[in-house]
């Protein structure tokens, strides 16, 4: 089982099973290509540090603080990922949503308020609570996820998919959803919102 070294700095190809880090901080590290499969994350702060071509399994990366720090090509899979403030994010150079993909996690309460994610993947994810206000999230893959209590305003949300999506609640007057996909049930549902009556 991999360890972190109080004096490395960067980190390649490497694989870390079981590893904890709650609680812990951890300040501009690097790691590139590599592997974390059930490790503990959660309300650790890791400031100024990059992930590039990282893949995270299984981990509980809650309340985690990513303050200052870049994700490139990173995939999430089967993940508790509650109550992380993504704007924490390194804005510039922060690359685009297509950087971050999230498989069958869990991300409530979480903040993606006025972020430039376009083509971020949120699939088969649960996602209530979550603030998507003032994002852009153009061409996102957003397939199975639950939307429970989730906010939408200003958000633009062209071409994006959310096919077998639920819960969601997009007001079509101030939300851009220019060739958006919905399922018939979910589209329906927002047209009710208007306080349109749909016949069957």
């Amino acid at each position: 089982m991999k360890q972190l070294s109080s004096d490395r700095r960067e980190y390649v190809g490497c694989q870390f099973s079981e590893l904890s880090l709650s609680y812990e901080e951890l300040n501009e590290l690097e790691f590139e290509d590599c592997e974390f499969r059930s490790c503990d994350f959660s309300d650790a702060l890791l400031r100024r540090c990059l992930f590039r071509d990282c893949r995270f399994d299984n981990c509980n990366l809650s309340l985690l603080d990513l303050s200052y720090s870049r994700l490139s090509d990173v995939t999430f899979t089967n993940c508790k990922m509650v109550g992380i403030d993504w704007t924490k994010l390194e804005q510039s150079p922060l690359g685009s949503g297509s950087d971050i993909s999230c498989i069958s996690c869990a991300l409530d309460n979480a903040s993606f308020y006025g972020l430039e994610l376009s083509g971020l993947t949120l699939q088969q994810c649960r996602l209530r609570e979550v603030d998507f206000q003032q994002a852009s999230l153009a061409g996102g893959d957003f397939k199975g996820s639950d939307f429970s209590g989730s906010l939408f305003a200003n958000s633009n949300l062209t071409e994006a998919d959310f096919s077998g999506a639920t819960s969601l609640t997009i007001d079509l007057r101030n939300n851009t959803l220019t060739q958006a996909r919905f399922d018939r049930y979910e589209a329906s549902h927002m047209l009710e919102v208007l306080g349109l009556q749909l016949n069957d």
